[in-house]
């Protein structure tokens, strides 16, 4: 799906709030730039931005996507370096509904000469701005919880992915809970693969070190769903890596 050749975009879709599309996006983002690519987020969630939080950067952010677009400043003064993950940084969304169209799908575009992997976070809601975000990019990711609805939802999602022409995708179930799909409490994996018809990429476990570390406005530097999306962006730059017994992820 992916090589090191290039520059590679990728949009995070979901079809259901909660299905943890944000925290996907980060954790692929920190994957890739511990890998040392120089990598990009790109919150395109406009009017509910939330990684300039999740990454501790909220209290810094002058400029965002919208200023960019309307040429309110320059698009350095914009992007914002992580503190303590070399090689991420981030583009904050807009507080502006109705910027992320085709402006922003040039943006995304030009980015291209300066970053080896750039991560859309997509617009909540399947409107205009869910259609720019990936139209912007190479592969769209679909996040998909363990749940009836989040798989149910990531069909529609497929739908909306083929009416505007992205065939290349890959699924990445999140927030994965083996004692429950065991107890029948959650889907089986293989169920959930069947009823969505997309490629497994990887999968995340349920990680409480994920989730304090988003609340403190930081990238999780250690547990197993950091070790999930290494195991991710080793698979999207082309290795063979194979997926963990399911017990043991």
């Amino acid at each position: 799906m992916s090589d090191n050749s290039a520059c590679k975009i990728y949009v995070v879709v979901s079809g259901k709030g909660g299905a943890g599309k944000s925290t996907v996006a980060c954790g692929l983002g920190g994957a890739f730039a511990d890998k040392g690519l120089k990598t990009l987020l790109i919150d395109a969630d406009e009017g509910l931005r939330c990684l300039d939080l999740m990454l501790g950067v909220a209290d810094q952010v002058v400029f965002d996507t919208g200023d960019v677009i309307n040429d309110r400043c320059d698009l350095a003064d914009a992007i914002k370096e992580i503190s303590g993950v070399p090689n991420l940084s981030l583009l904050p969304a807009s507080n502006e509904h109705g910027v992320v169209g085709d402006g922003f799908a040039e943006l995304a575009t030009s980015l291209r000469d300066q970053f080896d992997r750039i991560i859309i976070d997509s617009t909540a809601g399947v409107g205009d701005g869910f259609k720019a975000a990936v139209r912007s990019a190479d592969a769209a990711i679909v996040v998909v919880g363990g749940d009836p609805v989040s798989i149910r939802d990531a069909r529609n999602v497929c739908q909306l992915l083929d009416d505007v022409g992205m065939t290349a995708r890959r699924m990445i179930i999140n927030r994965f809970d083996y004692k429950a799909m065991k107890q029948s409490l959650a889907p089986h994996i293989d169920k959930m693969i069947d009823n969505t018809a997309l490629r497994l990429i990887g999968i995340v476990p349920y990680d409480r070190v994920l989730t304090v570390s988003a609340i403190k406005g930081k990238l999780a530097r250690r547990g197993k769903a950091k070790k999930a999306f290494a195991r991710i962006a080793n698979r999207l730059c082309g290795k063979n890596v194979r997926l963990p017994k399911l017990s043991k992820i």
